[in-house]
């Protein structure tokens, strides 16, 4: 039995107070009202189609509102098919919505938000406006533009690639380089990581993270996202995966696939490139141009070789003429001087009979002891004279003996054998040396001498 003291006391049930609460808010909070909150947990039941979102409000990280909220079935679908034509996403936790809401009590359930449309393009503002603080924040630090400074090689011939086995991104970037002539030359070392989503943030930046004790051995670090399209491309604005990759001592080159504008990453990175299929041809093109300039250096060797050959065989033709030439002005010269010799040695020696006849006959009647005395003095003269004149010319047909060897010593040292031997090549057409293009038309035959054989070759092209 209740005491005096409590029966004097005014009571309430329980349910009184709350449907007293209810008609309170309900008379105060007739209206809808629009509110920002961070969605803190969607709380989806694919079973009843309904959400009941975590709604918050944060001040310096702490937590200063916290309220249920409840979207039924049909306006969910109805909010999602909205948010994703704008967004390009679905609406889901962590991000900051403009709600339009009405403040309801239930007596069992509680105070709860009736949630009845979303406004994405509110969302859209506030990722830009992060977008932004994350840009200005890195440039404070002095981190924006420190990747892009980074040198990067002609030919990037290993890669560290962090992406998915499977995804089509990486097997479309595979493809492009497998296909070219240059994939042997590039050498491809994957990473696996998550590419979108918010679990992308740490999974990236793990993956950067082991990669960066061995980043010396690596080019460049390629992102690679295939697929998706515009969805999950919100990771790519995080100051925090933006900072590592900013940091990163080796280039960062990105290929995420999407054609709306740059996300942070993209800005910090070395290089962005729009699809992996880009990026993959952004890598070959230091090869095609390295094989371009190797192609024109073979084309100026090969003509400065040709012009070279060209010169060498002209003037060994002029020096062959010129010597030969020389060589028979010689020959003809030395004979001259032997046959003006032989005829002074004929005429000396007719002189000295002469001389020595005329002076016997003067001398012969009154002188003829003297005379036989001198006679045989003159024929020893004579004798001796006779001896020495053979021994002179032999002497002087040894001197020009010896210049015509010398001569010819020239003539075989500057003859186009000889430069055979020496590692050069002759080519001649009918047995005579080629000296210009124009001699030779497609189908002629041609020998090429070398120093241990030739060879037989037809002009084919010009």
């Amino acid at each position: 039995m209740p005491n005096e003291t409590e029966t004097l006391k005014k009571t309430f049930s329980l349910s009184q107070i709350a449907e007293n609460i209810q008609a309170q808010i309900n008379k105060i909070y007739a209206q809808n009202y629009w509110i920002r909150a961070e969605i803190g947990k969607l709380n989806f039941y694919p079973q009843s189609g309904h959400a009941y979102p975590q709604l918050l409000e944060k001040k310096s990280g702490a937590i200063v509102a916290d309220i249920r909220g409840f979207i039924p079935k049909h306006k969910y679908q109805q909010i999602q098919s909205n948010f994703r034509k704008v967004h390009g996403d679905e609406m889901k936790d962590g991000m900051q919505v403009l709600l339009l809401t009405k403040v309801q009590f239930h007596p069992v359930y509680g105070l709860s938000l009736l949630i009845s449309d979303v406004d994405p393009s509110f969302t859209l503002g506030e990722m830009a406006r992060l977008r932004k603080e994350a840009i200005l924040r890195l440039k404070r630090e002095g981190l924006f533009d420190l990747n892009s400074k980074l040198n990067t090689p002609l030919l990037f011939k290993r890669l560290a690639v962090i992406s998915v086995e499977t995804s089509k991104g990486y097997h479309d970037f595979c493809e492009v380089l497998n296909a070219s002539l240059y994939h042997s030359g590039i050498e491809l070392t994957l990473f696996p990581a998550l590419l979108q989503g918010d679990p992308a943030v740490k999974s990236i930046s793990d993956a950067l993270d082991r990669i960066r004790p061995y980043a010396h051995s690596f080019d460049a670090v390629a992102i690679i996202r295939g697929g998706g399209g515009e969805t999950g491309l919100d990771c790519y604005d995080s100051y925090h995966l933006a900072k590592v990759v900013a940091s990163f001592p080796a280039p960062v080159l990105t290929g995420i696939g999407h054609a709306t504008n740059l996300t942070v990453v993209e800005q910090v990175g070395h290089a962005h490139f729009l699809t992996p299929t880009h990026l993959a041809q952004y890598i070959l093109s230091g090869f095609e141009k390295v094989s371009e300039r190797i192609k024109e250096s073979t084309k100026v060797i090969a003509a400065i070789r040709k012009n070279r050959l060209s010169k060498e065989s002209d003037l060994l033709r002029s020096l062959s003429r010129s010597l030969g030439h020389e060589l028979e002005v010689a020959n003809l010269k030395e004979k001259n001087k032997l046959s003006l010799a032989g005829s002074q040695i004929k005429q000396l020696t007719r002189n000295v009979f002469l001389a020595a006849n005329k002076r016997q006959a003067i001398q012969s009647e009154a002188l003829s002891q003297v005379t036989e005395k001198r006679l045989r003095i003159e024929n020893e003269k004579v004798t001796e004279i006779k001896v020495s004149l053979p021994e002179l010319a032999e002497e002087l047909i040894e001197v020009k003996r010896l210049r015509l060897a010398s001569f010819e010593e020239k003539r075989r040292i500057l003859d186009p054998i000889e430069t055979l031997k020496r590692g050069y090549s002759m080519t001649v057409k009918d047995g005579k040396p080629i000296g210009s293009n124009a001699e030779l038309n497609e189908g002629d035959a041609i020998v090429t001498k070398m120093r241990d054989g030739e060879v037989k070759s037809i002009v084919t092209k010009k």
